[in-house]
């Protein structure tokens, strides 16, 4: 299941950052009294040194031991302004192959999803055994869950295509899982992502082999990585696959028939992703690491 994923301060707004950030926290005072001093001694030193200090040149000291700590603090607060974002278009396109989708509604400042979170006692009723068998399958419900079953048709789409994949397909956990974390990365969904991160772990894939698979980067397994390359021109090209990615996934040992499969298996991923980007739904998970 994505937003995901991979963040990058922007620059500074004003030189006062970079201070206010090395003034501030335990380093503050001692910081912030060596250069009120210094700034202090180079200026009224002498007179200080000569017995000729007046009331004048001691106001000027202070003014010097307080130019720090007031530069500290508005660079501080300034810097705070700047927070971490969603990657960028061009660094997530470096990263993952494709440009980086992330919605309008995940630029915002959102205190809270769109639709409420449903537990199974207070779902609508034909949601409830529904999100009740899920609850049972992975431990509890989880928020995507209890936004979907606010709309039981959406709960029962994602529930019959999971029961469809679950009866007649033909990949093992560890490639399901390899799918859903590259659809996820391409569509920058970083609810799917940590999802996925924890579900691909216990299917066999080590944690540095998930953070691979989100980068495209999956040398260590050039068979899965062949299979994910079609995946990923799926999710980031509007279902287009070139003939060269398609041919190299064959000659790596993928049947049609499986390549035919695979569809099924990034459409379903596709739809809690878009769903999450659509409702809004609240990170209940550790989150996916990093790529940078």
């Amino acid at each position: 299941m994505e937003t995901p994923d991979q963040v990058r301060r922007e620059s500074w707004t004003w030189p006062g950052e970079a201070v206010g950030l090395v003034l501030r926290g335990r380093t503050a005072g001692p910081t912030a009294a060596v250069v009120g001093t210094v700034l202090s001694a180079v200026n009224q030193g002498s007179l200080i040194l000569d017995g000729q200090a007046t009331w004048v040149t001691w106001l000027r000291v202070a003014v010097n031991d307080a130019v720090p700590y007031l530069v500290a603090s508005i660079g501080w607060l300034s810097a705070r302004r700047v927070r971490p974002g969603p990657i960028g278009v061009e660094a997530a396109t470096e990263v993952t192959g494709f440009p980086h989708r992330t919605s309008t509604r995940a630029k915002e400042k959102a205190l809270m999803p769109r639709v409420p979170v449903h537990t199974i006692g207070d779902a609508p009723q034909a949601a409830r055994d529904t999100l009740s068998g899920l609850a049972a399958r992975l431990g509890r419900v989880f928020n995507i869950h209890g936004e979907m079953a606010h709309a039981p048709v959406v709960l029962a789409v994602y529930a019959g295509m999971q029961a469809a994949i679950a009866e007649h397909g033909s990949f093992d956990a560890r490639t399901r899982e390899a799918i859903a974390l590259a659809v996820g990365a391409v569509d920058g969904c970083g609810y799917c992502q940590a999802a996925h991160t924890a579900s691909a772990r216990k299917a066999g894939l080590d944690l540095e082999q998930t953070i691979a698979i989100r980068a495209d980067r999956a040398e260590f397994d050039p068979k899965l990585g062949a299979l994910l390359a079609v995946a990923r021109q799926v999710a980031g090209q509007v279902g287009e696959v070139d003939d060269a990615t398609w041919k190299h996934a064959l000659e790596a040992g993928w049947t049609d028939t499986e390549l035919t499969e695979l569809f099924a298996h990034v459409a379903v991923n596709l739809y809690t992703n878009y769903f999450n980007h659509y409702v809004g739904t609240e990170l209940d998970l550790p989150p996916a690491p990093d790529l940078s």
